[in-house]
């Protein structure tokens, strides 16, 4: 990807990995979210990569959702093939953010 004549190569499982977390997140956003409005962000930083996917939907508790549940499984076990960190935040009413960030 190159971008303001930039070239940005990531390793091809960092590339995989990240596109299926967003991939998953906006499928999570359409299945549950009743969101109104999905910002979908890619940020490349000096030697790295932040993906951001943030909703303004219903929201959950993070504190009492299952961490097996289909969704969040699959975005975390693709976090942890590639060395991505992933974080998932969200209130009740305020929505849920996604955050998944690889460093070199």
């Amino acid at each position: 990807m190159s971008t303001a004549g930039q070239s940005y190569l990531l390793p091809p499982d960092v590339q995989l990995n990240l596109y299926r977390i967003a991939q998953e997140s906006l499928n999570n956003i359409m299945k549950h979210a009743q969101a109104n409005m999905v910002n979908l962000t890619l940020i490349f930083t000096e030697g790295g990569v932040r993906l951001e996917a943030i909703d303004d939907g219903k929201g959950f508790d993070v504190q009492t959702i299952s961490a097996d549940k289909l969704g969040i499984r699959i975005m975390h076990e693709r976090a942890k093939k590639a060395d991505i960190e992933l974080h998932v935040s969200s209130q009740i009413h305020e929505g849920t953010r996604i955050l998944a960030r690889w460093q070199q």
